[in-house]
């Protein structure tokens, strides 16, 4: 098998989460990079690459082939929808990024006998984080969270492991329903994660620009929508200045 540099943090980070295993099923693989990288561990046994796109298969499968017998012999693609119809009944991790939480949620609860014969998840959706915290801590499984940062954009990931219990504090923060801890994370919160304060760094800078631009206008003209606008987003300007405090 050809060693490849498949680039980028946030697929490394992915690759390196999930943990030593027989099974893994990669959901939306697109170019199909975090399925190379997983084949590229030799302790990882096989990788089901799965994509409702024909074309993005195509891309995978012709990788393979350049890759040369060790990666056809690691890699099944399949054309699938979600976790619908696959070949494998049952696997050891799942693995699904690069879409928006109310989708990797739909698709977690579209074959749950499939998606609970696993282990862990590894997951990073892109948007909708707090709904989705929500949904997962209601599923009482132990949650670790990672945060990544790659050109200039923040990816959230999520190790739950399905043989563990959630952490009473971190579903004692999200119950309190804190948008705060919802948007943020508890654990990451907890551990003053790097990433996460560069990330509330630039969450903070958006605030204040965003501030000056809505006091420029005069109260009389701003309107009553503008008006609880500019007051959240004081708010929520000083929630993120507590926060970071020396670290600002």
């Amino acid at each position: 098998m050809t060693k490849r540099d498949l680039g980028g943090d946030r697929i490394q980070a992915l690759v390196d989460r999930v943990l030593p295993c027989r099974r893994v099923i990669d959901v939306g693989c697109d170019h199909g990079y975090t399925s190379m990288g997983l084949a590229q561990r030799e302790d990882i046994g096989q990788v089901l690459a799965t994509d409702i796109s024909g074309p993005s298969l195509t891309k995978l499968q012709e990788a393979l082939e350049d890759g040369g017998e060790g990666w056809k012999i690691k890699i099944t693609c399949v054309r699938a929808d979600g976790l619908r119809d696959l070949p494998w009944k049952e696997a050891d991790a799942l693995v699904i990024s690069g879409m928006g939480g109310g989708l990797v949620r739909s698709i977690l609860e579209g074959e749950v006998n499939l998606s609970r014969s696993c282990r862990q998840w590894v997951l990073s959706p892109q948007s909708d984080l707090a709904h989705f915290r929500t949904y997962l801590a209601s599923l009482s499984y132990e949650i670790r969270e990672d945060m990544v940062e790659e050109g200039g954009k923040f990816y959230t990931l999520f190790d739950v492991r399905l043989d563990g219990k959630i952490q009473p504090d971190y579903l004692e923060k999200l119950e309190a329903g804190d948008p705060f801890f919802l948007d943020y994370g508890p654990d990451l919160l907890a551990r003053r994660d790097p990433v996460l304060l560069r990330k509330m760094r630039k969450d903070l800078a958006g605030l204040e620009d965003l501030e000056r631009k809505l006091s420029a206008r005069h109260p009389e003209k701003r309107g009553d929508k503008q008006e609880r606008r500019l007051k959240e987003v004081i708010e929520g300007k000083k929630r993120l200045a507590a926060w970071l405090g020396p670290d600002r």
